[in-house]
């Protein structure tokens, strides 16, 4: 059998006899795009954290000063404890003065109607800690110590205060007084801060909170005026915690912060990919008797909501709750207002995944050899 002459062979051949030449092809072949296979769509699922126990001391100063702070507390507490209710926590929230000039009741939590404290059990919870507030009275010390209230709170868990604090719990304080810390060095200052970073094996497990006159020369309002608070200020920034100014005019946004800084709760969620505005889609998975069983109530179907272009804020009513959530381009995150899932709550985002167009082919451009 004779071979078969190659392409480049005829080629060649094919020149000499002056016949044209024979068109040899690129092998730098373009490679198609894969099919489209329509806009990919990302489904996050975030778990709600789990802090299940939570104890809040507020201190607050009793001194001739405070009765329009005291009222503010008391009035607009509910932005601060609705949180707790909607979170499933398990949380107390106990009250005491910065007198400590009677070592008696110095630190002892004080009571309303039986209660040394609000828990979730607490029936009227609000009503009851608005009680305790209105009882601080402002007859107490001109010189105020909240850390050595803090310090005795701790002496008498035993007696006074039995049953509040948790050794599993988080610990959060909150400070409010429009003087400066006076207690000197009863305790000193390090050594409050060692004690309260010292508290729990997790440091994030510990705050301390200060709505005081703000630095460098205090302020003045509404309702009065206040020295700096900067022992206060530096305690909170030492063990992590949120300072606020005490001359706010309006408190429904400071306590509402404070309020979901210390149920621990999540109300940001970041998302895996960039969506397609417009596409965005939020629903819930709440626990419905024992998540370790699988048992969840999901909030689905017309309930399901879905974010307007441009990252407008939308309404939605799980169980006849309502909150509304809003798309951050900048964060790529989703934001709720107004509601905090439970604990163990799966929040669900779905949404088209945002891609720049890509080109129609790709080359190969290997050399011959």
């Amino acid at each position: 059998m004779r071979p078969m002459l190659t392409l480049l062979g005829a080629a060649v051949l094919a020149g000499c006899g002056g016949a044209p030449d024979v068109f040899i092809p690129d092998t730098r072949v373009p490679i198609a795009n894969e099919p489209s296979l329509g806009t990919p769509r990302a489904h996050d699922k975030i778990t709600q954290l789990d802090e299940p126990k939570v104890d809040v001391l507020w201190v607050i100063d009793n001194s001739g000063s405070m009765g329009e702070e005291q009222e503010l507390v008391a009035d607009n507490f509910s932005a601060f404890l609705r949180f707790f209710l909607e979170s499933g926590l398990d949380w107390h929230m106990g009250l005491i003065s910065t007198d400590t000039d009677d070592e008696a009741s110095a630190g002892v939590l004080y009571q309303s109607g039986g209660h040394r404290y609000v828990s979730r059990e607490t029936v009227g919870a609000e009503e009851v800690f608005g009680n305790m507030v209105n009882a601080l009275g402002t007859f107490g010390s001109a010189t105020e110590r909240g850390f050595r209230a803090v310090d005795r709170f701790f002496d008498k868990l035993n007696r006074d205060n039995r049953g509040f604090y948790r050794e599993e719990a988080a610990f959060h304080v909150i400070a409010i007084s429009d003087e400066e810390e006076q207690s000197g060095d009863d305790p000193s200052q390090p050594e409050f801060i060692e004690m309260m970073r010292n508290l729990k094996p997790d440091p994030e497990m510990v705050t301390f909170s200060s709505i005081v006159g703000p630095a460098p020369s205090g302020c003045s309002g509404d309702y009065g005026s206040a020295g700096v608070g900067a022992r206060y200020i530096f305690a909170t920034e030492n063990i992590g915690g949120m300072h606020e100014s005490i001359c706010e005019e309006d408190w429904v946004p400071v306590l509402r912060e404070l309020g979901l800084q210390a149920t621990g709760m999540r109300i940001e969620y970041f998302l895996s990919e960039a969506p397609v505005p417009g596409t965005i889609e939020v629903w819930l998975e709440v626990p419905n008797g024992d998540p370790d069983e699988g048992d969840y109530f999901v909030y689905d179907g017309v309930d399901k909501a879905l974010l307007a272009d441009g990252g407008n804020l939308v309404d939605y009513c799980p169980s006849g709750t309502c909150f509304t959530f809003e798309y951050n381009p900048v964060r790529n995150s989703i934001y709720m207002e107004g509601y905090v899932p439970p604990a163990l709550s799966i929040v669900h985002i779905e949404y088209d995944i945002h891609s720049e167009d890509q080109p129609d082919f790709s080359f190969s451009l290997e050399d011959e050899q």
